[in-house]
Order: structure tokens, then sequence, then C-alpha cells
């Protein structure tokens, strides 16, 4: 298997699933988190592997958070159109979205247009498709576990050692094939530079009845002054 990556900025407009004409900038700046910080640029931007594949991260939350979207750290030799998708750890397909107006290199971002809400102890896995190779790698990388607030990008000898693991481990994921598949394969616990976006808050349209939560929150205000009166 072989790798790549690059700089950074991002302006990305998502299309398919957010679809508001926003740049990805503005739609993702309060309270969305990641693996990775904006200012991190990985040591190998531009893997020397031509093939289209779908690169991905096993990842798992020690609390209630709702998945926003994707980002994946983009080199100059990255080019053509790339999907963001997000899968449970079956393969099944619980979000998709195609990412638009990217930079010549940087983070991208793709943002969903229904937040996926994800429970303590799920595992995940956040991908994108590589139609012309040169993606960003870093080969040994989850041979440690990497966390970020509540998310844990998982190890590769640990990964299907928590909860709801139904299929078999690993990490540092990729799938070689013409279009987006679920990323299976493994190859050094390599890094691909793809993070899953989140929030522990629901800023967005998430399907969870966070916003209706919060209007029950008023009204149990508002009876709790009514009866103090």
């Amino acid at each position: 298997m072989k790798r790549v990556a690059v700089l950074l900025t991002i302006l990305v407009t998502s299309v398919g699933l957010l679809g508001y004409g926003e740049s990805a900038e503005a739609a993702i700046e309060p309270g969305v988190q990641a693996l990775w910080d904006l200012s991190v640029v990985p040591p190998v931007p531009n893997w020397p592997d031509e093939q289209s594949v779908e690169v991905g991260v096993r990842f798992t939350t020690a609390e209630e958070i709702n998945i926003v979207g994707v980002r994946f750290y983009k080199g100059d030799l990255n080019v053509g159109q790339h999907t963001g998708s997000l899968w449970d750890n079956s393969g099944n397909l619980l979000a998709t979205g195609v990412f638009t107006n990217e930079t010549a290199v940087g983070w991208q971002d793709l943002v969903f247009d229904v937040s996926v809400p994800m429970m303590p102890g799920d595992i995940y896995v956040a991908s994108y498709f590589v139609p012309e190779g040169y993606y960003s790698a870093t080969n040994d990388y989850f041979s440690s576990a990497l966390t970020s607030g509540p998310v844990t990008a998982l190890a590769s000898a640990d990964s299907c050692s928590v909860a709801n693991c139904s299929v078999p481990g690993g990490n540092g994921l990729y799938t070689y094939g013409d279009s987006s598949s679920f990323p299976e394969f493994t190859f050094l616990s390599s890094n691909y530079w793809v993070t899953p976006l989140w929030d522990i808050a629901c800023r967005y349209d998430c399907d969870d009845g966070d916003s209706s939560d919060d209007g029950d929150s008023s009204d149990d205000d508002s009876s709790d002054d009514d009866s103090s009166n």
C-alpha cells in the first residue's frame, strides 16, 4: 500500500449533503472538533500511489456525539472529485457527500446535510475516495491509539476490543476500486489523514431530536417558575 499529503486551508462547499451554497469553513466553525488541529501538516503529503482507493479511519467515542462531516488533508497531486463517507463498523453506509470548491492543498471539509448521532462504545469509520491516488499517509501511526476529546482513533491491535465490535479490527483502512466503497483492509497501521468531524452539542440538522429537547427544557423552566410563584 502507498500514500500522500499536503498544506493547509479550508474553503469547501459540501454538495449532495450540505447543499446550502455556504463554504464549509463558515459552516463548521463553532464547536466542531476533529482528530487533528488545522495547523497539522502530514509529513508525506503525496504518497506515490496512482491507483483509485478509499482510505479511512476507525474510531469510537466515550460520550454521545453527533458526526457532522468528514475532513481530509489534500496534497497538490491528489486531484479529481473526492467523496467523503461515514460507515458503521459492519460496512453499512450512514452518510456520504461530495467535496466541492477544494483548495489545491490543505484540509478539505465536507458537512453532512443531516448529522449522525454516535453513542458511547459505537465504532464507526470515516473515509474518503481518492480517484487518482496520491493520498497523504504515515506508516505505523495507529500502532497506538489517538484520542481527541471524547473520540479515539483505535490502535490497530485494539480496534475490536470495545463494545459492539462485529468485524475484524485494524486501523488505517483502505480498499482499492473505481468507486467509493467500505475500506476494510489495513497496511502497517497507516494513517491516511482523514478524520470525522463531530459536535458535542447539536448545532446542525440532527436526527436525534436535540432541537425538541431544547424546547422541552424551556417549557420545564417556565413551569418551574409558575410553581414557585
